[in-house]
């Protein structure tokens, strides 16, 4: 500013303020202002500076101010009352940048240069920019008395700061708030600028958080501070940018998400200044969360399911997910596992058993289900594996992996191979019978019938099988002339015939064209169903023609015959129910899991319906295992593979196996045992089968809160006891020799609400007796306090003092 205008300034000005003082430092290394201050200028002087079209700072020889106009205060966006006469240019040049103004700070060296230039040496001009983005020339002249007076002067048509500049505007209007804050060695950050939005993060004004001179990292918590500090301190250092996600509460203590950008440097003076975006992110970190919480699910789900899962990479068939499940049937860490492929770690087993799907599922990028498979693995050796194949596809909609989901079957095929021998011995158990037997369900078809009843019906033929209806066997018989009359109305015959078959208890006697006769028996069954037990009774008839003239014998003979009769029919038909549900069981679920009537992706319900069929199997075996014991015994086969034995060695098994029985009905077990009880010489299985029998039935028969007490002990006579009490409802004294005869099942309170064969007492009494021993039942009917004894007592010759 060379104009008259301003050499007028320069003489008006002359002499103003303070003389300068000897020694007084250069601005690079400025000083507290000394305790004098420089006289104010005059008013004429002031009404000189405020008439100048550019903004004016007058500093008197120790760069010390004296005075600003108007418009200089408009240009660096700094009110008239932050400029304190008196203050050093350099603390006023630290102020205004910490105010977010730093044109300031480059004028220390232009300063220099005009105190050392001499008085009549040109004015210095150098360009600075405001916060604001404005260029403004700058120009130090020296006064006579050594002050200095800076002018500054914006492009041609700008003057002031014009607040709302595009730069200030920008920022103002950006979400979140926009602050400018000094690190202090102790660790507060105070701040020195905040825009407009900053009260979105903080709750507050940034003109209230300026004037403060508010501790920002106060807003946040101990752990987000202690980052932020450590980006700030660190950013300050390398220069790198800062991006954090941060837990912070507002001035109405409201907690928020926000996420802080910035760059921190240092200022002149060696402070930490650090600018930063602060803004709310709350929504984005609710759902990265709830996506990590779905991720953490879906990886439990995948680590946790009980069948193998793999991701194979497609382009190479590299594992790059293995399961928990997958790493224990394998048998190898997962970690040797990822990257390697199928065949690598199966060998020739290994090897895609079905390409031509793998194939199918790349080309259709549908799912694809995998025929089973045997397989020899490292950890379990050969098993079964039923899969399924998903295609994973990425953004894209290209197939990037393939997702398999394998159940190990095994169990369920060792299961079915153990029903089927089940079903065999259930067979061969319906063909020892000397009888004809067969079995039609509710919609009067045939379930089941042994090879007696075959040979008597229709000599071996197959036309009678298993879904034929009563009817159509009839018709069949009569059209193969098999009965030994003419039947001139067939319809009304065989309508007859079906109609006494519908209402049972039936009995019929039947000439056959052989000559031979059959008594059969038409029973109900508990499920609406029909048992029929046809008994050759040709001798019994042959007897009768032969004993005519004793009658009374053969009609006795006859009775037995019926009697014979009625013991299997009515154990056939007691024994329809306990037959007839595990097999329908067996059918039923294993229809399900071959026809896959459930869908492709109900694993679950086919391995539980596997273990159904398990349980079904094992139960039909117990019923088979009866049966077959029951009948050596009859034949007198059965034999003993005696031991020397503690009786506590069958005791405990025993109660354990029927603990969890027990604890389910909520009946209490309990022991009483003869201290030091000599040791026995006997078979052990059949001592827990009969211990085992005695235990069932009492757990069995014995209302919830009931008691069964298991006692062991030598008696006075010498014999040995091994007894079970319980305090069921007892059984009639009547009835105590029916439930000691096979099949005899007595009508309790409790009997017929459960399952069994009516072999147990009778099984548990033959094996008894089979020890040479016998067995007593004392029980209480209707008297309290009710409950049945039954002691298994063996002889005293199976004691052994000594092991």
């Amino acid at each position: 500013m060379s104009d008259p205008t301003f050499n007028l300034l320069k003489r008006r000005l002359r002499g103003v303020g303070a003389a300068p003082r000897d020694g007084v430092p250069p601005y690079a290394a400025p000083e507290p202002a000394p305790a004098e201050q420089p006289a104010p200028p005059t008013a004429e002087a002031v009404a000189l500076l405020e008439a100048l079209p550019g903004g004016v700072m007058v500093l008197d020889p120790a760069h010390r101010l004296e005075a600003v106009n108007s418009r200089l205060c408009s240009l660096v966006g700094l009110e008239r009352g932050f400029f304190q006469p008196g203050e050093t240019f350099a603390s006023l040049a630290r102020r205004a940048s910490l105010q977010g103004e730093r044109c300031l700070l480059g004028l220390g060296e232009l300063l220099d240069q005009d105190a050392a230039s001499g008085a009549n040496a040109e004015p210095k001009i150098v360009t600075v920019v405001n916060e604001a983005g404005v260029p403004l020339t700058v120009q130090s002249s020296r006064r006579g008395d050594g002050g200095s007076v800076l002018s500054f002067s914006p492009p041609a048509g700008q003057f002031g700061r014009a607040r709302p500049m595009i730069a200030e505007e920008a920022i103002d209007n950006i979400p979140g708030g926009v602050i400018r804050c000094v690190l202090a060695p102790e660790g507060t950050s105070i701040c020195v600028y905040a825009s407009r939005n900053a009260d979105q993060v903080f709750g507050i004004q940034g003109e209230a958080l300026v004037a403060a001179a508010t501790d920002v990292l106060g807003y946040f918590d101990s752990e987000s501070r202690g980052r932020l500090t450590a980006a700030i301190r660190e950013s300050a250092v390398d220069g790198t940018p800062f991006d954090l996600i941060l837990s912070m509460s507002d001035a109405q203590d409201c907690e928020h998400w926000v996420r802080c950008t910035g760059r921190a440097g240092l200022d002149r003076s060696g402070r930490v200044v650090w600018d930063g975006r602060v803004f709310l992110c709350d929504d984005r970190v609710r759902a990265e969360r709830e996506r990590e919480r779905l991720q953490l699910l879906l990886d439990n789900i995948v680590e946790n399911v009980p069948y193998m899962v793999t991701v194979r990479d497609v382009s190479d068939m590299t594992y790059r997910i293995i399961n928990r499940a997958a790493e224990e049937q394998i048998g190898a860490p997962r970690e040797t596992m990822i990257g390697r492929t199928k065949g690598r770690l199966f060998g020739e087993h290994g090897s895609d058993k079905q390409p031509e799907r793998t194939r199918e599922l790349l080309e259709t990028g549908h799912a694809v289900d995998m025929p089973e498979v045997v397989i020899d693995t490292p950890a379990k050796g050969r098993r079964h594996f039923l899969g399924r194949k998903v295609p994973l596809f990425d953004q894209d909609g290209a197939i990037r992996h393939i997702l398999t989901v394998t159940q190990d079957i095994t169990a369920q095929r060792e299961s079915e191979n153990a029903l089927r021998r089940s079903e065999q011995r259930l067979r061969e158990a319906i063909e020892s019978f000397t009888d004809g037997l067969a079995l039609f369900d509710a919609d009067d078809r045939l379930v089941l019938c042994n090879r007696r009843y075959l040979n008597m019906w229709s000599a071996g033929s197959n036309d009678i099988r298993p879904g034929v209806t009563y009817e159509e066997i009839v018709r069949l018989i009569l059209g193969k002339g098999v009965l030994d009359k003419e039947v001139p109305d067939i319809d009304g015959y065989v309508a007859a015939r079906v109609n006494r078959h519908r209402n049972p208890p039936v009995t019929s006697e039947h000439r056959l064209a052989s000559g031979r006769w059959l008594h059969v028996t038409h029973r109900a069954t508990g499920e609406g169903g029909v048992s029929i037990t046809c008994t050759d009774i040709t001798a019994l008839k042959e007897r009768e023609e032969g004993l005519r003239r004793s009658g009374m014998e053969a009609v006795r003979a006859k009775e037995a015959a019926e009697a014979a009769s009625r013991s299997k029919s009515d154990f056939l038909a007691n024994m329809s129910h306990e037959l007839r549900t595990p097999l329908n069981a067996v059918i039923g679920f294993s229809e399900i899991i071959k026809d896959a009537l459930l869908g492709e992706d109900r694993l679950n319900d086919y391995r539980e319906y596997a273990r159904d069929i398990h349980e079904s199997g094992k139960h039909l075996l117990e019923l088979i295992n009866d049966i077959l014991d029951m009948s050596k015994i009859e034949a007198g086969k059965l034999e003993l593979f005696e031991e020397t034995l503690h009786i506590e060695q069958v005791i405990e098994p025993c109660l354990k196996l029927v603990r969890e029985r027990a604890t389910n009905s909520g009946v209490m077990l309990k022991t009483e045992l003869q201290e030091q009880l000599p040791m026995l010489r006997a078979d052990i299985r059949k001592l827990k089968q009969i211990l085992i029998n005695l235990l069932s039935n009492s757990v069995k028969f014995t209302p919830k809160g009931g008691l069964v007490t298991v006692a062991a002990f030598v008696a006075a006579n010498g014999e040995f006891v091994l007894r079970v009490s319980d305090t069921g409802a007892g059984i009639r004294p009547e009835d105590i020799e029916r439930a000691l005869e096979p099949f005899g099942q007595v009508e309790t309170g409790l009997a017929r609400s459960h399952e069994g064969t009516g072999l147990g007492l009778t099984l548990t009494k033959a094996l008894t007796e089979l020890h040479g021993g016998r067995l007593d039942i004392d029980t209480r009917w209707k008297t309290a306090p009710t409950g049945t004894t039954v002691s298994a007592i063996l002889p005293a010759s199976r004691i052994r003092t000594n092991a």
